[in-house]
């Protein structure tokens, strides 16, 4: 049987797809580049903000209209927890098969119903990464304790459940057999992890693991043990991904966000212990009660230039959140054009920031080429999400290295440079 599978969502609902593949392809099947040619169509789908929903419902309609009457349609996911029942009785007769975040397990028994195939009832089995070969994501946990207003994963995906620490450990042992050389840790609050520290000083003990990456880090979570570990660590990322939200107290409390003031110690903390560090947040434009005051205040604070990388978001009032009875009192072109103030000024800080870079030699992993130039990250960026560095003369570089590369170039996110060595550092 041949299977063609949409994952959409952040890389922790990619880890439930390639975990739900790897129950699939133990039958036998394989995976095909194109909706005509399945027997079966996957999607896995988010439903974090009204946009997410927006785009899976497309995905849903498209592969719908092309559907033969042989094929089935199974959808998975948030967007199935989000919609419950009522997606049940509205589209019951053009999806197969609807299964939320708990049932995701029982792919194979759900697809053995659907094809009347003689199929062993598998709960997942070894991941097929649908990443490039030389990097993967490694999900410590899933769900989430806190209970941020305009957030409704608790709701969408239930408390956090961790992942027993050897199962984790040896995940990761065999994706660096398959040729991982970056691992990125991740979960809705990576740092609430209990025993992150003694997790990330067992990996670093991998031989074939090169750089290991944090990424959803907490601002309440984040304990001194855990930056001591990050500062000692050679493997691990000087790279932390802190998303803040705000930084108006007003606005912070009715987030139900850990303070400016607590937030301000533990980056001046980070910044001490870790002088090299890559900075990454997120904010929120337009939280109900957002006063042009609160923004301004927001603003000033992201023209200190602390960031790296930089993420906004003008806010959507949903219904599963805490914040949903506040109401929406902020006009959208508003909540849009504080975003885009924003950005603007974060575009003149990331200029600057990769300016400082060149003349100096860094180790750049190569994601991908064209010809003769190769496309890679420096430690300072993550996959997908951040920065690039074009590599001029990377003809007979194989992708996955990791290389030292001399910077000459900047722009407002990405940067150039030349292979100093060619080959693995």
């Amino acid at each position: 049987m041949k299977i063609y599978v949409v994952s959409l969502g952040c890389a922790k609902n990619q880890v439930d797809t390639e975990r739900m593949l790897g129950a699939l392809l133990m039958e036998g099947n394989e995976i095909c580049a194109e909706p005509a040619e399945a027997d079966l169509l996957l999607v896995n789908t988010c439903a974090f903000i009204q946009e997410a929903r927006d785009e899976a419902s497309a995905v849903i309609i498209e592969l719908v209209s092309q559907k033969r009457a042989d094929q089935k349609l199974v959808v998975t996911g948030c967007f199935v927890n989000y919609y419950g029942e009522t997606i049940l009785k509205g589209r019951q007769m053009e999806v197969d098969a609807w299964l939320p975040v708990a049932d995701e397990k029982s792919i194979s028994a759900t697809v053995k119903k659907l094809f009347r195939k003689n199929y062993a009832d598998i709960a997942y089995g070894p991941r097929v990464r649908i990443t490039p070969p030389h990097y993967g994501f490694l999900r410590i946990a899933d769900g989430c304790d806190h209970k941020c207003a305009f957030c409704s994963i608790p709701r969408l995906r239930g408390p956090m459940a961790e992942e027993p620490m050897e199962a984790l450990i040896s995940e990761a042992r065999e994706m660096a057999a398959e040729g991982v050389v970056e691992l990125n840790v991740i979960a809705q609050d990576t740092s609430a992890y209990k025993k992150l520290p003694e997790l990330l000083r067992r990996l670093c003990e991998i031989d074939d693991l090169y750089w290991i990456r944090l990424q959803y880090l907490y601002p309440a979570t984040m304990s001194d043990e855990l930056i001591d570990v990050i500062a000692g660590e050679d493997k691990i990322c000087k790279y932390i991904d802190l998303p803040l939200q705000h930084v108006n107290e007003d606005v912070l409390k009715a987030m139900r966000r850990p303070t400016h003031a607590f937030t301000e110690k533990l980056l001046d903390k980070i910044i001490k212990k870790i002088p090299d560090v890559t900075l990454r947040t997120t904010f929120i434009t337009g939280f109900p009660g957002e006063t042009k005051e609160a923004f301004e205040e927001l603003e000033a604070f992201v023209k200190k230039g602390l960031f790296h990388h930089l993420g906004v978001f003008a806010y959507s009032q949903e219904e599963l959140t805490p914040a949903f009875p506040l109401g929406d009192d902020i006009p959208q072109e508003v909540k849009e054009g504080r975003a885009d103030i924003l950005m603007r000024a974060q575009k003149e800080i990331s200029l600057k920031k990769n300016r400082a870079y060149i003349g100096k030699t860094i180790p750049v992993i190569i994601d991908r080429k064209e010809k003769e130039r190769g496309f890679g990250r420096r430690m300072a960026d993550a996959p997908d999400v951040d920065n690039e560095v074009t590599v001029r003369n990377a003809k007979k570089i194989p992708v996955g290295s990791i290389i030292p590369v001399k910077i000459t170039g900047a722009a407002c996110y990405d940067v150039t440079g030349t292979a100093v060595l060619e080959g693995i550092l």
